[in-house]
């Protein structure tokens, strides 16, 4: 990175998905062209206002977090004249006009200098042209000099993969092609949890490695150890199952650069099904609840104006995905075996623990795949097991009760619905957990067994033809009340063997639809994406026996004392070191 002028923040379209479009521009008409980083003003006055939540400048989070005082607009080229215009948005939406500007053809622009605000807010451009045919590329917003911190900079992206191959090379191509991102001192390796990723179309020099399938805690684990012992500055932990935006990629990676001090960087979540909807910008845990935390902005629409200044507040969280997350590589703590689940959550509160800020950019977007089209059977026990042992981490106060009755009601509703299958899971969950972490967490090899079993304990086959077509809308009163007498259907001497249409109840994996399963004898699970599942047959004895087990443990949690404060979850390097392969360059340049 040789010239003067840094770019923080380039102007781009994607005119790739309509929906998407609209937190680009929200003003594009047919006299007004965009594609990439061109803008064409097709007539004289047109107006285009750079209002999406894309384009706009986050203030709050710079000054807040950043090296950065002060930022100007460059314009690579401009043909025609136009009038610029730069305006501020505070904390109640009003706006200043903070530049306005008239430029005639030229190329290399640089505008005056607009002081940051020490404020909740952000900028906005508008620009009007003042000929036929104006044409305006490469706007950006940035700083006039490169500081001389960055050539200290490198980054390690480290992608963890397992069989989702058409996703990842999407990503991987554009990571490939943008010339810009790559100016930024990066490498980027591949960690294939599943050795089954072809590289060979490429002439970039990926880093890339196949290992036994060790979970997302495995997989980002190789990327940091690997960061670790190269002197990266930073990593990039990313998932493979996310659409990225190589611009999105730049910014948080400069931006994690010009921090003034360790800084963990997260690219905010948004949702594939619908691109204008934040599912997740920085999270808080529940620190009694299992299954919740607390997200910022969860799912609000960002096409809304109004809505945008909610994006534009500089705050700190526990944790930040590993969907897309920038992390200070000497800092960040090699964690155990965990597989999945919570691993983020836990190296965010490690973080936190040495004051280590953890923001989301609000500019910095990934699009994830919905987690309801993601089937979800052996998942649970990585949810329980992890998530009762991190509440369980040095200052966090826990209220143990409030655990077991978060624990209790995820496996009342499997017993309820005769998930028979998911409440043995969560059961073997809660007992693992009662374990301390330094101690559970030592021996991978015990943990990778335990693994097998877990994964082996649901008999999905393809059940498309036996899945019942009575689909049921609602749970309702009447419902619960027979199932909490019947014993949840086990002793019902009115229950059916099928249902209207011939077949076996069938309910869908995750649903909530499920109360009027006690009218039933067994009972189909099935994922709706890929019609496999499980049949489950009620039984008085296994109910019985369910909730016997569960007693005993939450007796046992109770009665355990400080046992369970302050669990440990950091691990030296060495603990990794039988389950990691070689690292090779693929495509040396």
């Amino acid at each position: 990175m040789t010239q003067k002028f840094l770019p923080l923040q380039n102007i781009f379209f994607d005119d790739s998905h309509s929906e998407k479009n609209k937190i680009y521009s929200l003003h594009i008409n047919k006299i007004i062209k965009t594609r990439d980083h061109t803008i064409n003003f097709i007539r004289k006055d047109a107006d285009l206002v750079l209002s999406g939540a894309a384009q706009i400048f986050p203030n709050h989070h710079y000054i807040s977090n950043t090296t950065v005082t002060e930022i100007s607009l460059r314009i690579g080229e401009l043909r025609g004249s136009v009038r610029l215009l730069v305006y501020f948005v505070d904390g109640i939406g009003s706006e200043t006009l903070e530049l306005n500007m008239t430029l005639t053809s030229g190329t290399e622009i640089i505008t005056p200098s607009i002081l940051l605000k020490n404020e909740t807010g952000y900028f906005y451009i508008k620009i009007t042209s003042l000929e036929y045919n104006s044409n305006v590329r490469n706007i950006s917003w940035g700083i006039n000099d490169t500081p001389s911190a960055l050539s200290g900079c490198n980054i390690l992206i480290g992608i963890t993969t397992f069989k989702r191959d058409e996703q990842l090379h999407k990503n991987l191509r554009k990571i490939s092609q943008c010339p810009y991102l790559n100016q930024l001192n990066i490498d980027v390796m591949i960690v294939d949890n599943a050795g089954s990723v072809n590289l060979s179309e490429y002439c970039y020099p990926f880093l890339y490695t196949a290992q036994n399938n060790s979970g997302g805690t495995g997989g980002f684990m190789r990327s940091l150890c690997y960061a670790k012992n190269n002197n990266y500055s930073h990593t990039l932990f990313m998932d493979d199952d996310i659409e990225i935006e190589t611009e999105m990629l730049y910014r948080s990676i400069i931006f994690s650069y010009l921090t003034s001090s360790p800084t963990v960087t997260g690219l905010m979540m948004m949702q594939k099904s619908n691109p204008t909807t934040v599912w997740e910008q920085g999270a808080f845990i529940d620190k009694n609840e299992i299954y919740r935390g607390f997200s910022y902005n969860f799912l609000l629409d960002i096409k809304n104006k109004e809505n945008l200044i909610l994006l534009h507040k500089n705050r700190s969280s526990d944790f930040v995905g590993w969907w897309g997350c920038i992390v200070p590589t000497k800092l960040t703590p090699v964690l155990p075996y965990m597989f999945i689940k919570n691993d983020d959550v836990i190296s965010g509160l490690i973080l936190k623990k040495k004051n280590i800020p953890l923001i989301t950019l609000p500019s910095s977007m990934v699009w994830h795949e919905d987690f309801n089209k993601k089937p979800y059977t052996w998942q649970h026990y990585y949810d329980i097991r992890n998530g009762i042992m991190i509440r369980h981490f040095e200052n966090i106060k826990t209220n143990k009760i409030k655990i077991i009755k978060s624990t209790g009601k995820a496996l009342l509703k499997k017993i309820i619905s005769g998930d028979y299958y998911c409440a043995e899971i969560i059961l073997l969950a809660f007992k693992d957990a009662l374990n301390p972490s330094d101690v559970y967490f030592k021996n991978i090899e015990e943990l990778k067994e335990k693994h097998k079993k877990i994964m082996s304990h649901f008999p999905l086959v393809n059940i498309s033809n036996n899945i019942s077509s009575i689909e049921r809308k609602k749970n309702t009163r009447k419902d619960l009340f027979f199932s909490l007498v019947s014993l949840f259907g086990t002793i019902n001497p009115f229950r059916r063997e099928f249902d209207d249409d011939g077949r076996k109840l069938s309910i869908p994996i995750g649903s909530n639809i499920f109360f009027h399963s006690y009218r039933f004898k067994n009972v189909i699970f099935y994922d709706p994406y890929t019609f496999k599942g499980y049949e489950c047959t009620k039984s008085i004895r296994k109910t019985l026996l369910f909730l016997i087990k569960f007693s005993k443990l939450s007796l046992y949690y109770i009665l355990s004392g400080k046992k369970f404060i302050n669990q440990k979850f950091t691990v030296h390097q060495d603990y990794w070191i039988n389950e990691f392969e070689d690292v090779i360059r693929v495509n040396r340049r």
